[in-house]
């Protein structure tokens, strides 16, 4: 029979590296073709056809199994005859598990969510290693089928194991179990067995490896915001010289020139006016207190007309919880530079003070920017 050719390839990270797996699930419903095993006839279905878990499809665990190595044809590995010779050949006595790794190749051929056959413990249960709760091999578990004794095999076993426990929220402290866990009379995974202890410490090590990769690789510690010091709601300012409006807008050259009275403040925006007529909104980091002796009032403005004041667009309702967006070519709060992707993707506001903004995506730290570079998605 022809090699299998798999219908989906994923490429997925652990850590700085990578590992590949071909799948080529068994389709639902699928029956033998001939007597397969005691408990696979023809016209049985060749696998479980249910779900993990009571039916959750949520693994409790992952079982780790060692079986031969073999010689195969030119042209393809173990771990693609091995998965061949289980469907659709059913030349396997009725096993089905759902991963078959050798060296740095491995074939899938059950869903994560769905059981197999594979720890000889029927649909039983046992205590787990999670204290308190129960679990069975056929019933609750991932199962891999590690080919041979050969080191390269093993150290991409350990990468699965890690990539399929941050997937599925397991910890390798206490979700990973032996063949022989659920059946004593199975010296297996034989291989690993031996040095069991130290295998769970490389699944442990990849398994760090994932989530340090998941934080930001700096954590960036901005200086903290500078206040304009006692600048209130009366205050008589100055605007600083080469200063835009709130929005990034110009002034006239003489709005530099002349006092103004502060009319209202609302973070680090601060509406001035001239006369009683408000004149723009600016950063409040942009104004400077000024003598109240040297002072000179505007004159009154003449009675009619009455000049309209300038209106004031308000600021975005952002706060603490809100889904945002970076404005282009936004920078960090300090001047940094942020990845391409961050600006094509929503996140989170998790902390505002004043003008800076504390932006997170799936719970981690993104980058501390300014409140106006960022818009409600």
């Amino acid at each position: 029979m022809a090699f299998l050719t798999p219908d989906k390839t994923l490429t997925v990270s652990v850590g700085s590296e990578t590992i590949t797996i071909k799948q080529k699930i068994t389709p639902d419903g699928t029956r033998a073709a001939k007597n397969i095993c005691s408990y696979v006839k023809k016209g049985d279905y060749v696998k479980p056809n249910e779900k993990l878990n009571n039916g959750t499809g949520v693994p409790k665990g992952i079982t780790v199994h060692n079986t031969g190595d073999i010689a195969c044809a030119s042209g393809t590995t173990p771990a693609e005859q091995y998965a061949r010779a289980t469907y659709p050949n059913g030349n396997m006595n009725g096993v089905a598990v759902h991963y078959w790794v050798w060296h740095n190749e491995i074939w899938q051929q059950l869903s994560d969510n769905e059981r197999g056959w594979h720890a000889a413990d029927g649909s039983s249960r046992r205590s787990s290693q999670r204290a308190g709760e129960t679990i069975g091999g056929n019933l609750d578990t991932i199962a891999i089928e590690c080919i041979g004794a050969d080191a390269s095999s093993e150290a991409t076993l350990a990468k699965l194991v890690a990539y399929l426990l941050d997937k599925h929220g397991l910890s390798p402290s206490t979700d990973v179990y032996t063949h022989n866990y659920f059946y004593s009379k199975k010296y297996c995974p034989i291989y690993i067995l031996p040095h069991w202890g130290s295998f769970l410490s490389t699944v442990k090590a990849n398994y760090n490896a994932i989530q340090s990769a998941k934080a930001p690789a700096v954590i960036e510690t901005p200086a903290p915001v500078q206040q304009a010091p006692t600048i209130i709601v009366g205050s008589t300012v100055r605007v600083k010289s080469g200063a835009s409006t709130y929005t990034g807008g110009g002034l006239a050259g003489f709005v530099y020139e002349r006092d103004h009275i502060v009319k209202e403040i609302k973070g680090d925006r601060a509406v001035i006016t001239y006369g009683g007529v408000v004149v723009a909104a600016v950063k409040l980091s942009d104004l400077s207190l000024t003598n109240s002796a040297t002072y000179t009032p505007a004159p009154a403005p003449a009675p009619a007309p009455t000049p309209e004041p300038v209106p004031v667009a308000p600021v975005a309702t952002i706060e603490v919880g809100s889904t945002v967006r970076l404005n282009s070519g936004a920078k960090t709060y300090t001047g940094g530079r942020l990845a391409s992707f961050v600006y094509k993707r929503d996140h989170i506001v998790k902390e505002i003070k004043g003008d800076r903004a504390v932006i997170t995506y799936g719970g981690v730290v993104v980058a501390a920017v300014k409140l106006c570079d960022l818009t409600l998605a």
